[in-house]
C-alpha cells in the first residue's frame, strides 16, 4: 500500500519505508484479554446473542461488532479493532510516558439502524460495510508501518488508492481523527495485558474541509469545538448542526382552551416548530398538494397550523396528534418514512426566554413537534406521555439516561416500541410520580374546539 502523505505537525511519524509482510506482526496482542475487557462494558443480557465477529482469514485484524442495547442504554453499534495491537507502535523518543502508548485498538459507532453486512472484505467496499473496513484499514497501516497512532492524530481515507478520497461513493466522509472515548464508563478507555498498556480510541469521519481546518491550526482549536461527548462536554460541541423550521401564522388563531386549566389565558396562542438534519435537502418551494420526501415536514407544521385555524383547537405541551397530510389522518407524513403522527414538547433544547414572546399583551408559546410511529403513539394514548414519550423522546445533551430519540428529526430511525422492545421495560417501571397525572394523561390530548369534550382524532 502507499504512505499516505500526513502534515508533521498532526504529530505521527511518517516511515520512508513499508515494513515487509514477513516482519510485520500482526493480529491482537492477546484477544482473549482484549475481549473479556470489551465485554464487560459492551456485552449485556439483551444483545449477547446478537453480536457479530468480521474475521480476517489471514489472521489480520478482526472487527467486533457489539450491537445496540436498552440495558447499558447504548442505542447504537460498537464496532472495535482485534488486532491493531498486535504491533508495537514507533512512539516518538522524546514523549514523556511514551510506552504507554505503544499499542492500541480503534473503535467506531454506528446507528441502531444500520444495515450490518453478512461479510465483508477490503477490496468490496459497499455503503454498509465501509466503517469496518475503514478500522481495518488503519489497522494494516499501522502493521506494515509501525506508525505511531493516537489521539487527535489525523489519517486520511486509506480504502483507496490515493489516501483521502471518500470511504465509499455513498458519503462525502474521506478523513479520520482519533479521539478518546469520552462516551465510555470509566475504566474502559485502556486494558493490560501481560504489562502493556493497550489504549482504545474512537474514529470520528471528517470531511476534506474539516480535516483540512484541523490540519491548519490543530485539533483543539477547531475539530474539539464540533466532535465529541455531549454529555460531558457540552459547551463544546457544535450547537445547532441543524435545520430549526418555525410556523407563522398559527398564532393568529385564537385557541379555545378548556375554562378549567389554570392561567388558560398563557396558552391561548402558539407557533410550532421542529429541526432537520444539517444535510437535509430543502426543497425549493413547498406546497400541500405535492408532498414529497424533502418537503413533508414544512407541511407538516403548515397542516397543524391550518388544523387550528380552522378547528380553534388547543394544542399545547405532551399534546399527541395524527398526521394531518393525507385525507386519512394517522397515515405516514411520506412514503418514505413510517412516521405518522406528531406529539409536542417545549423547546428545552433553546436558550432561556425562547419559549414565549410577549406579544400585544399575549403569550405566544412555541411548541417543538417530534414526529412519532404508530406503535409509539399508541403507546402514549395508553399510557400517557409522562409513562411513554418522555422516557425516549428529549434532549439528549441534558438528559442522555432517558434518551433514545432525538429532537432532531430522522425519517429512517428504529421504533422504540417495534424495534427496540422498550416499551415493556419502561411500563416495568416503578414510576412513583404516575399518580400525578392520573386520568388527565391517559386521556386523549387533543381537545375540540369547545374547549370541552375530546376530539379522539388519533383512534
Amino acid at each position: 500500500m502507499d504512505i499516505p502523505q500526513i502534515s508533521p505537525n498532526q504529530r505521527i511519524i511518517v516511515p520512508d519505508h513499508i515494513i515487509p509482510r514477513a516482519q510485520q506482526t500482526r493480529g491482537a496482542l492477546d484477544e482473549d484479554a482484549i475481549a473479556d475487557h470489551l465485554e464487560k462494558f459492551l456485552i449485556a443480557e439483551d444483545n449477547d446473542a446478537q453480536c457479530k465477529v468480521f474475521s480476517d482469514p489471514l489472521g489480520g485484524c478482526h472487527v467486533y461488532c457489539f450491537p445496540p442495547s436498552q440495558i447499558l442504554k447504548r442505542n447504537y453499534w460498537t464496532l472495535v479493532s482485534m488486532g491493531m495491537s498486535g504491533t508495537k507502535m514507533n512512539v516518538p523518543a522524546d514523549l514523556v510516558g511514551g510506552e504507554e502508548y505503544q499499542y492500541a485498538e480503534v473503535m467506531c459507532y454506528l446507528p441502531a439502524d444500520w444495515e450490518m453486512p453478512l461479510i465483508s472484505a477490503a477490496n468490496q467496499i459497499s455503503s454498509n460495510n465501509w466503517p469496518v473496513e475503514m478500522l481495518r484499514s488503519l489497522a494494516s497501516y499501522v502493521a506494515s508501518t509501525r506508525c505511531w497512532v493516537a489521539e487527535d492524530h489525523g489519517i486520511p481515507s486509506l480504502l483507496t488508492d490515493t489516501p483521502g478520497e471518500p470511504f465509499h461513493a455513498s458519503t462525502k466522509l474521506a478523513n479520520m481523527i482519533l479521539l478518546a472515548p469520552v462516551d465510555e464508563a470509566e475504566g474502559f478507555e485502556t486494558v493490560n495485558v501481560n504489562g502493556n498498556t493497550v489504549n482504545f480510541y474512537v474514529v470520528v469521519p471528517l470531511t476534506p474541509a474539516e480535516a483540512q481546518w484541523k490540519r491548519e491550526v490543530g485539533a483543539a482549536k477547531s475539530i474539539h469545538y464540533i466532535v465529541g461527548n455531549k454529555r460531558e462536554y457540552p459547551e463544546n460541541i457544535l450547537k445547532r448542526n441543524y435545520w430549526t423550521l418555525v410556523s407563522m401564522g398559527m398564532s393568529g388563531t385564537k385557541m379555545n382552551v378548556p375554562a378549567d386549566v389554570v392561567g388558560g389565558e398563557d396558552y391561548q396562542y402558539a407557533e410550532v416548530m421542529c429541526y432537520l438534519p444539517a444535510d437535509w435537502e430543502m426543497p425549493l418551494i413547498s406546497a400541500a398538494n405535492q408532498i414529497s420526501s424533502n418537503n413533508w415536514p414544512v407541511e407538516m407544521l403548515r397542516s397543524l397550523a391550518s388544523y387550528v385555524a380552522s378547528t380553534r383547537c388547543w394544542v399545547a405541551e405532551d399534546h399527541g396528534i395524527p398526521s394531518l397530510l393525507t385525507d386519512t389522518p394517522g397515515e405516514p407524513f411520506h412514503a418514505s418514512t413510517k412516521l405518522a403522527n406528531m406529539i409536542l414538547l417545549a423547546p428545552v433544547d433553546e436558550a432561556e426566554g425562547f419559549e414565549t414572546v410577549n406579544v400585544n399583551g399575549n403569550t405566544v408559546n412555541f411548541y417543538v413537534v417530534v414526529p412519532l410511529t404508530p406503535a409509539e403513539a399508541q403507546w402514549k394514548r395508553e399510557v400517557g406521555a409522562a409513562k411513554s414519550i418522555h422516557y425516549i423522546v428529549g434532549n439528549k445533551r441534558e438528559y442522555p439516561e432517558n434518551v433514545l430519540v432525538d429532537y432532531v428529526i430522522d425519517t429512517s430511525r428504529p421504533c422504540c416500541v417495534e424495534d427496540l422492545q422498550c416499551r415493556e421495560y419502561f411500563d416495568n417501571l416503578e414510576d412513583e410520580e404516575s399518580e400525578e397525572d392520573g386520568d388527565d394523561a391517559v386521556a386523549e390530548d387533543v381537545e375540540d374546539g369547545n374547549g370541552g369534550a375530546e376530539l379522539e382524532m388519533e383512534s
